[in-house]
């Protein structure tokens, strides 16, 4: 009788890894058309079959992620729930992490709520990669459904401990002050941290904005951040509007502590010209809108980071 035997893990001294941060779009989000619709559990905004599609397309992706850089580490945001399973996304995603031997964490304050139906987020972990060793989920503010996900992980292969947070931020850009209280009341939240730690995800926030410094502090964070996007939000025509509505910036971040190093693997396109902006601001009457597409169903750029500790 002949036994198989298991080989001993490799001891590496200074885990490493890929984590991929990556607003996929509400599905109540979707159609740019109805943008100024109110969102309502019970006014679906777009049909079913579109929903099936558009996921197909997300799991397609992160198929393909997977495979390129070996499992990864998911932080996904606006992973809206429903109280229809087949158009939730947070249902829909749980049975591929399954499928794909994730462990994951979801966060759904507010996703239910008929002004904020799209705030869910969800953390992915290989669970062959790292163990979980412990993980919080809270508001970041009470009076917002806006949350986050924090997750302290150690590599099988390593004795060191590092702490992941995911995170979605409001998008009151016109109101400074309150953004500034979100991002003090974000960093309260994690001040007592004493392991290396990576915070990332959407934070509604471009490096001009003037509580940016209030947000990054003293933490390192991606680079180029004036030069590129990772957003793009293109709104059609509609009765109200002479032209489309065109957004782009520089909401996603990553911010991390010194004991690390993390190195950007996504090629982040550059900022549109304004002839760029103008030219999606008129385009053919028949073109009924240009994001999400089939490359990118979202209207968001996944951020893919290399990370090593020091």
């Amino acid at each position: 009788m002949k036994l198989s035997v298991k080989a001993k893990p490799f001891i590496s001294a200074k885990p490493k890894g890929v984590i991929i941060s990556w607003n996929i779009l509400s599905d109540t989000l979707v159609d740019p058309v109805q943008q100024s619709v109110s969102n309502t559990a019970d006014k679906p905004l777009f049909s079913p079959s579109y929903f099936k599609k558009r996921i197909s397309l997300i799991m397609t992706r992160l198929k393909e992620m997977i495979v390129q850089h070996k499992y990864p580490i998911f932080c996904l945001q606006e992973v809206n729930d429903s109280k229809d399973e087949t158009r939730s996304f947070v249902r829909v995603l749980t049975r591929f992490f399954q499928d794909q031997h994730y462990i994951f964490l979801s966060s759904t304050f507010g996703t239910f709520d008929k002004i904020y139906p799209e705030l869910g987020i969800l953390t992915a972990i290989p669970s062959f990669t790292y163990d979980t060793i412990s993980f919080e989920t809270a508001q970041i503010i009470p009076s917002s459904p806006n949350s986050y996900i924090s997750t302290t992980l150690r590599h099988k292969a390593s004795p060191e401990m590092f702490t992941l947070v995911n995170t979605h931020f409001p998008a009151k850009f016109q109101d400074p002050k309150y953004m500034k209280q979100v991002s003090e009341a974000f960093w309260s939240h994690h001040e007592s941290i004493s392991h290396p730690l990576i915070v990332c995800g959407d934070f509604n926030t471009s490096s001009h904005d003037p509580w940016y410094l209030a947000l990054r502090r003293n933490y390192r964070s991606l680079p180029n951040q004036s030069q590129t996007i990772t957003h793009l939000s293109i709104q059609r025509r509609d009765r109200r509007l002479h032209h489309n509505s065109v957004f782009q910036g520089f909401l996603d971040h990553f911010f991390w502590t010194n004991e690390l190093s993390l190195a950007l693997l996504t090629n982040l396109p550059d900022r549109l010209s304004d002839d760029d902006v103008q030219l999606l601001q008129n385009p053919p009457k028949n073109n009924i809108h240009i994001l999400p597409s089939v490359e990118n169903p979202s209207d968001h750029l996944p951020l893919e980071v290399s990370f090593q500790l020091l």
